[in-house]
């Protein structure tokens, strides 16, 4: 998984997290104000376009305590080194087919925000400027259908044509409920909202939320013209009117529009229950919402934060044991605190990486045909960058031999062809070439003695056995037998990079008798 693809996943979740404790904060909040859910929204959707900017805050990574790394393989010689570091180009970042989705559905959604802002410039060069309401410019214009308001840093009222014919009561109510959208900013909020949904638009909690802060914005809009002193249900017969008389109608994404047809029920309900909470939001309970608001952005960012700050790198070339590198072998970390594991394979030039993986005790398995598996324990502190050059020894090789024997009569037994393992890489395997049968000691057939001896033996750079001993418990007369026909067995020796090195194997002779 590349970086952009995981950050994409992980802002996915903490924007989950985000909304799912707004939701619960508004459903707790049900019979507060409008004003205080409406806040509640906005608060969500600045939060969600700082997640990712404070999920980015580097924070202390965790101490690890007493934990110290333990040794390691001893990297190459410096002779090594210089005959075997091949420079290799890094190769492309390859662009994961989810962030090529994402972004195409953000631009999508802005590209929607772009062409509402076109419309509404469009609209405001043929507007005709009537009487203002306060200090706010206020238009009339026949392309468009219901009273809304549009422009962050200069908010104008935009009413549609015919609007002079309206009852008096009527534009004055309209003209009302618009300028509290000017007071709260609501337009600024609005463009917060939509660009959230654009970074999340794959989400449809973000959806739900931006129809929420839609539905809190009109009903703090409404409640704040009752508080001028409107009967509601006054109110909520020129609202009925003015739906009705408006029909369906769209708006750009960037304008605030009075009149919503498809929220109008809700509104009524409100408008008309006397129990309804009303108030105004204090400066008090605006401050302990942001606070609040604080508590749970935080936390929240800082799992991320945390998170990128205990990875660490570990990497390295695998060498044999004359220096030369080792290509194609395979690495295999361990994760001993959260049992879980990673795999990379050596390139041509030995050289293998772990990048940005989980900080923590790790153990690493390196093998190749031919070699040993060779083990190394290391600890990966935060923000480690780690070089570790792995030395592979030369694998046993082995031989297994079975000598049959018949009672009473002794006979010689009869060995199987002797086992070549399999190796690969710069390594030719020791090879059997000539041997002696061993002989089933008389005395051992006599005696009904069975057993199976297992020796262990050098072989030497010109094919001969050294260092021959039992290393299991045998019968002594079968335990001869073997050794005394090892000994004068040769083999092709080993070569490692076309120079014949000493390696050890391990033979086993099994004794059996026959009826």
């Amino acid at each position: 998984m590349n970086s952009m693809q995981a950050i994409l996943i992980s802002q996915a979740v903490r924007a989950t997290m985000l909304l799912a404790g707004a939701f619960l904060v508004t459903f707790a909040m049900r019979r507060a104000s409008a004003s205080a859910r409406r806040l509640v929204w906005v608060v969500t959707a600045a939060s969600l376009l700082a997640l990712p900017v404070l999920s980015l805050v580097p924070l202390p990574a965790p101490s690890w305590g007493h934990a110290v790394a333990i040794s390691v393989a001893p990297a190459a010689s410096p002779a090594h080194t210089q005959t075997v570091m091949v420079a290799r180009p890094t190769p492309p970042a390859r662009v994961s087919w989810i962030v090529l989705i994402w972004a195409a559905g953000f631009l999508t959604v802005i590209a929607r925000l772009v062409a509402g802002m076109i419309r509404l410039w469009w609209i405001k060069q043929s507007a005709r400027r009537i009487e203002p309401a306060g200090t706010v410019t206020c238009l009339e214009s026949d392309r468009v259908s219901m009273p809304m308001t549009f422009g962050v840093l200069r908010p104008t009222i935009l009413l549609p044509a015919g609007c002079k014919v309206w009852p008096v009561e009527r534009l004055r109510l309209v003209l009302a409920h618009e300028l509290v959208h000017v007071q709260q900013h609501d337009c600024f909020f609005q463009l917060l909202m939509q660009v959230a949904c654009a970074l999340y638009w794959f989400h449809p909690l973000v959806w739900i939320a931006a129809g929420r802060l839609l539905i809190e914005r009109e009903r703090a809009c409404d409640d704040g013209v009752l508080r001028l002193g409107v009967a509601g249900p006054e109110y909520a017969g020129h609202l009925l009117e003015l739906v009705r008389t408006i029909g369906k109608a769209t708006q750009p994404a960037l304008a605030v529009a009075m009149a919503q047809p498809s929220h109008l029920e809700s509104r009524l309900v409100a408008l008309l229950d006397a129990k309804v909470n009303r108030g105004k939001l204090s400066r008090r309970a605006t401050a302990g919402i942001i606070l609040a608001a604080a508590c749970l952005l935080f936390p929240i960012a800082a799992v991320r934060g945390q998170a990128q700050g205990t990875r660490a790198t570990i990497a390295g070339v695998v060498y044999d044991a004359s220096g030369a590198v080792v290509p194609s072998a395979t690495v295999l970390g361990t994760n001993l605190d959260a049992n879980t594991k990673e795999a990379s394979l050596a390139s041509a030039a030995g050289e293998y990486s772990f990048s940005s993986i989980p900080a923590g005790h790790y153990t690493l398995d390196v093998s190749s045909p031919g070699f040993k598996i060779h083990r190394s324990y290391v600890t990966l502190k935060a923000n480690d960058h780690q070089r570790l050059d792995i030395i592979l020894e030369l694998g046993n090789i082995s031989e297994r031999v079975e000598v049959i024997g018949k009672k009473p009569v002794s006979q010689v037994a009869q060995a199987v062809s002797p086992h070549r393992i399999r190796v690969g890489g710069n390594v030719v395997a020791a090879q059997l070439v000539s041997k002696v049968a061993p002989v089933y000691p008389a005395y051992a057939q006599e005696k009904g003695i069975e057993g199976t001896v297992l020796l262990e033996a050098v072989i030497s750079t010109e094919g001969g056995i050294l260092s021959l001993k039992v290393v299991n418990t045998a019968d002594a007369d079968l335990a001869r037998a073997a050794t005394t026909a090892v000994q004068q067995w040769h083999y092709q020796p080993t070569l490692l990079n076309g120079q014949p090195v000493e390696v050890v194997t391990t033979i086993t002779m099994d004794f059996r008798l026959t009826p």
